[in-house]
């Protein structure tokens, strides 16, 4: 029976064979880096860079489309509270359940971010105010359902904006954080919601409030 494969061959075969492993398992390494480069460690959501990204890629899209684009800033309430007589632990446990409860409320085409301490982004693609509204609701009722059954003195001040026109990702964000600490400032454990129109020059067409329970 004749071989299909030549003595001479089957060293090339052989480092044909090996090359080919080697690039395949390059490319699963690049793929895992890049992977954990864009997560945080502690949380498994996007970390900054991840999120400003998608932030600049679902802008883009929304400016050629037109495409409605709302985004929240999450800032939590005594958290500081909790690290320092609760202890570092219980402060990344506090970190931890609320980003999984932002994913486990949101849909899997909305993306979650943590920015930085105890500051999250919700960036969520072809949602207008009201959708957006109904959504964060909704996630900030969950959260202060789950800091309750952990015992964690923790509320949220939350700042959802929803663009129309154009405008950069660093407004964008600089508006939600702005209403966001407004929020703050009266007393945190709330929402506000507002319409951003963007580079037009009345900027701000309507602002919603909603007390949490």
């Amino acid at each position: 029976m004749k071989e299909l494969v030549s003595s001479g061959q089957r060293p090339r075969l052989a480092f044909y064979l090996i090359v080919s492993f080697l690039l395949s398992e390059l490319r699963h390494l690049h793929r895992s880096l890049s992977i954990l480069s864009s997560v945080d460690s502690l949380t498994g959501v996007r970390n900054r860079r991840a999120f400003l990204e998608s932030l600049d890629f679902e802008l883009a899209r929304h400016h050629r489309g037109g495409q409605p684009l709302s985004l929240g800033y999450l800032d939590l309430d005594n958290f500081k509270q909790v690290n320092d007589t609760m202890g570092h632990q219980n402060g990344d446990e506090v970190l931890r359940t609320v980003a999984k409860v932002l994913v486990q409320a949101l849909r899997m085409t909305d993306i979650v971010g943590r920015l930085g301490g105890d500051e999250f982004a919700i960036l969520m693609p072809e949602t207008n105010g009201d959708g957006a509204l109904a959504a964060l609701s909704d996630a900030s009722a969950r959260m202060l359902t789950a800091m309750a059954e952990l015992s964690f003195p923790v509320t949220f001040s939350l700042g959802i904006v929803t663009v129309i026109g154009e405008t950069s990702a660093e407004q964008f964000l600089h508006e939600a954080d702005v209403l966001m600490y407004e929020v703050k400032r009266s007393g945190g454990n709330d929402l506000r919601q507002q319409v951003f129109l963007g580079t037009q020059p009345s900027r701000r067409l309507t602002t919603y409030t909603r007390l949490l329970p």
